[in-house]
């Protein structure tokens, strides 16, 4: 009689086509959450993911040494983002260096 949320909220998202936002939110979510573990709270002053598409997911750095630094250490980023997923869905990590705001929303 009943249906729980989390089987009906998937379909509703699709139908509405959001399926693509959805999961570039969730990937972004958890690239924030890794890089926080691995370079610890003030990283995301230094490091934003801006956009996942088509398997790629863009991050923007302040600078060329975080640039490096990601770089560096983009296939265990890899590895550890792609673990938390069903499926491969991110294949590359593209890093563009520039200054951004940083974003202070909940994380």
């Amino acid at each position: 009689m009943f249906k729980q949320l989390k089987d009906l909220l998937p379909r509703s998202i699709s139908r509405r086509g959001l399926s693509q936002t959805v999961t570039a939110t969730h990937v972004c979510h958890t690239f924030r959450t890794l890089a926080k573990e691995k370079w610890g709270d003030t990283v995301l002053q230094k490091m934003q993911p801006k956009s996942y598409k088509d398997g790629n997911l863009f991050v923007q750095t302040r600078n060329s040494a975080w640039a490096n630094e990601l770089y560096n250490n983009r296939s265990q980023m890899l590895y550890k983002l792609n673990q938390k997923f069903s499926q491969q869905k991110i294949k590359r990590i593209i890093v563009k260096t520039g200054l951004f705001l940083v974003d202070n929303s909940p994380s």
